[in-house]
């Protein structure tokens, strides 16, 4: 019995050891491996309660690939706010991460719309408001966006506009930077350029809860056709969390080549320059939208009517031809009842005649007076005008279409200088309309097409009409116009006023 009451005594003593020993095993061995002199979250110090950082998370999938918006009606893009200041400035950094993922669907869907109706496209780099100083401006991202979008097009077969290129297109079209202030200045912008299609948008960050590192960052871009404003392609991203959105705030938080708006330096067009572009802009429409019709036709081009011109000299210059031309065509109808078989010259020689109060002993010594009035007038900044925009024309047309031009001069003759002043007068009395000797006039020099433009006052300022006129026919092929800004109005009144 002794011996049985000790033993069960030590097999319970050997059974509380061993207990004790598997309690230190499991404290001690079955919690996290512990490195040297480091405390283990959840047993040295209490848990981490903060909120996770978005920032921290593994990185996102690929986004799907939008639906497509061709065709339908653009929509405004949201004007992003909440932009915060930009860091120092810093170069851009080479490569944007995950442009397959983000950029391709977009460019996808603009280079199928484009090789099938191909056009210049105009790329932007896209616009982010600046809260703090109330301006937009273009930061390393947008820049960046823009110049992805161009390579990738590139990789396409396409040759869009961007960057420095399309800087210098702009300051070609008599307009700088200074003027590009918003995202509806793209359109107009594009347009002036001559883009069938441009590509813009926004790029903004927006924070909700700083403290909890709450934030994200939108990417708006669209794709456009200039002329009716519909949608081609768009991309509308947010991103908050992911090595991409990462790598993408970086390049937002960096400077850009891009200085628009305030920050950009001012420029100041001229009138010259204004002319030139508004006749080469209507001449590039009128052969885009009808070469086939004026393609290897010989053209002729009247000198531009200018309609403005209010100086007491060309008003009684009008006057004294519109009076010239009524006893010449009398004489002439006298000379072809008598028989003459050469009415025109014959009529010339006739005399005398009174014109506005002063008598000529021929009607050939009043058309020299006109012809010297008309040199006079030629010489005025009216005149002057007339004959740059007649240039204008025909170097705009033999450029855009290569067509031969055929430009009417005035003629060393009499009969070269009489045919053009009817010419002259009828345009000015028919609103530009061919009469039939017109018609036949041209006939006889070989023309197929003719030129007439006016320029006038028109609302705020003046308005350049450009008619391209079948001389068989008489009628009128196409019409177009443009209208000048308003601030050039001062500089062409005094240059219309002879």
């Amino acid at each position: 019995m002794k011996t049985t009451h000790r033993n069960r005594g030590v097999l319970f003593i050997g059974s509380l050891l061993g207990l004790v020993a598997a309690m230190l095993l499991t404290t001690g061995c079955g919690g996290p491996e512990r490195a040297p002199h480091q405390p283990i979250t959840g047993v040295d110090r209490p848990a981490d309660t903060r909120a996770p950082n978005p920032h921290d998370k593994p990185e996102e999938a690929p986004p799907e690939t939008p639906p497509s918006t061709r065709n339908q009606p653009v929509t405004p893009l949201e004007q992003p706010g909440g932009a915060q200041p930009m860091a120092a400035p810093a170069p851009v950094p080479a490569g944007l991460p995950g442009k397959a993922g983000l950029l391709s669907p977009f460019v996808d869907e603009i280079a199928k719309t484009v090789q099938k109706n191909p056009g210049i496209v105009a790329i932007f780099p896209a616009l982010t408001r600046n809260n703090a100083l109330s301006t937009v401006e273009v930061n390393g991202l947008g820049q960046r966006l823009a110049e992805e979008t161009t390579e990738a097009l590139q990789m396409q077969g396409l040759n869009p506009v961007s960057g420095e290129e399309l800087k210098n297109d702009i300051l070609a079209s008599n307009r700088g930077l200074d003027e590009f202030r918003s995202v509806a200045d793209v359109f107009w912008l594009a347009d002036r350029i001559g883009a069938a299609y441009a590509v813009y948008g926004t790029v903004q960050k927006k924070v909700y809860d700083r403290m909890a590192r709450d934030e994200q960052l939108d990417i708006k871009l669209q794709c456009i056709q200039v002329q009716n404003r519909s949608s081609v392609a768009r991309l509308d991203k947010r991103l908050t969390s992911g090595r991409m959105a990462r790598d993408l705030y970086r390049d937002y938080t960096q400077s850009s080549s891009w200085k628009i708006g305030q920050a950009a330096p001012p420029f100041k067009p001229t009138i010259g320059a204004e002319v030139k572009f508004a006749t080469e802009s209507l001449v590039r429409k009128i052969v885009a939208d009808h070469g086939k019709a004026l393609a290897g036709k010989r053209i002729a081009i009247d000198p531009v009517l200018i309609r403005s011109v209010s100086g007491s000299m060309a008003g009684n210059f009008q006057a004294f031809t519109t009076s010239f031309l009524r006893c010449f065509d009398k004489a002439e109808r006298d000379a072809s009842a008598k028989g003459s078989t050469n009415p025109e010259v014959a009529a010339l020689d006739r005399g005398p005649f009174t014109i506005r109060g002063k008598e000529y002993k021929t009607l050939a010594s009043a058309l020299e007076v006109i012809e010297s009035r008309r040199a006079a007038v030629r010489t005025s900044p009216a005149g002057e005008l007339s004959l740059d925009i007649s240039r204008a024309l025909a170097e705009s047309f033999t450029k855009a279409g290569g067509t031969t031009i055929n430009i009417l001069a005035d003629g060393l003759n009499r009969t070269g200088i009489l045919n053009l002043i009817k010419r002259e007068v009828r345009s000015a009395q028919g609103d530009g309309a061919v009469d039939q000797d017109t018609i036949q006039e041209l006939r006889m020099k070989g023309a197929q097409l003719l030129v007439r433009s006016t320029f006038r006052p028109f609302m705020r300022s003046y308005q350049f009409r450009i008619m391209v006129l079948d001389v068989n026919t008489g009628k009128v092929i196409t019409s177009s116009s443009i209208d000048f800004d308003p601030r050039f109005k001062p500089d062409l009144d005094t240059l219309t006023t002879s």
